[in-house]
Order: C-alpha cells, then sequence, then structure tokens
C-alpha cells in the first residue's frame, strides 16, 4: 500500500511598503499624543506620519511635577 501526501503550496503576497508622506516644511506647530505620551511637532503632518492622535495646534504645554 501506498499512500500519497499533498501539501498545498501558498505563495505569501509580497508585502507593499507605503512610502512616508513628504511633509512640506511648514512650521506651524503641533502638540499630538503618541503611545499616551504628548509631543510637540513642527508641523500637524510630521506628526500623522508619527502616528500621533489628538493634534491640536501650538506647543504641548509641559507637565508641572505634581501631576
Amino acid at each position: 500500500m501506498m499512500l500519497l501526501l499533498t501539501s498545498a503550496t501558498t505563495y505569501a503576497q509580497p508585502q507593499v511598503t507605503q512610502r512616508p508622506e513628504v511633509c512640506p516644511p511648514s512650521t506651524t506647530i503641533v502638540c499630538g499624543v503618541v503611545a499616551g505620551q504628548r509631543q510637540s511637532y513642527w508641523n500637524e503632518c510630521l506628526a500623522r506620519r508619527d502616528g500621533a492622535i489628538f493634534i491640536t495646534p501650538g506647543e504641548c504645554a509641559k507637565r508641572r511635577s505634581y501631576e
């Protein structure tokens, strides 16, 4: 008796890497939140490219030592 095993070959789809967005050289400072931490960025484009959320105009307020 001969046992024939067939294997299903699956081919992985090539991963398409998304090119980073090219941001204009504007300096409209914004504050964004990344991984729960506030961070100031030169502009909204750079903040979004870094994955920031809750973007607000202006520099992030400095935390006081008692916060």
